[in-house]
């Protein structure tokens, strides 16, 4: 049987998520705002409590893999956005997680 838990809060607030992802096995995060600050604080917490998946909603664009017009369109649309984004996928990609 599986299920999910919803939680609202602070995502920076360790606290709270050391106990949102107690017994976990996966986290999904779809967020908004400092990016980069809120995936540090999240793979901190997951690290701490051992759970090794993470679904983290980022953007499209921030590894310079848009073609033509397209990629011309979404860095004026979006392009100044982009860095906390990418400084957010690199943390993650740097943890230990999945």
């Amino acid at each position: 049987m599986s299920f999910a838990k919803i939680v609202e809060g602070d995502v920076l607030d360790q606290e709270l998520l050391l106990q949102a992802m107690s017994g976990q096995d996966l986290v999904y995060a779809n967020l908004f705002g400092q990016m980069d600050v809120m995936a540090e604080s999240i793979v901190k917490a997951m690290e701490k409590q051992s759970v090794k998946r993470l679904i983290f909603v980022s953007s499209l664009g921030i590894y310079g893999e848009l073609p033509g017009k397209f990629a011309e369109w979404n860095d004026n649309q979006i392009g100044q956005y982009l860095g906390p984004y990418r400084k957010a996928a690199d943390i993650i990609e740097a943890s230990s997680l999945d």
